[in-house]
């Protein structure tokens, strides 16, 4: 299933329009979750960054 660019990007619009601290990643020719290993190596390394960035640096 395929989800419009343009939904994350209203979503990510909104999300900082409200003073949240947001950050997106758009990985490009990506159905709606990884299909390939290394689509998933590269889903994990975002999420390991925000939660180095997130978690351990606010503790």
């Amino acid at each position: 299933m395929r989800v419009p660019v343009a939904n994350a990007y209203e979503l990510y619009r909104g999300l900082k329009d409200t003073g949240q601290d947001v950050k997106m990643a758009i990985f490009k020719q990506m159905p709606h979750g990884a299909t390939k290993p290394g689509q998933s190596l590269a889903i994990m390394e975002q999420n390991i960054e925000w939660f180095r960035e997130k978690m351990l640096t606010n503790t």
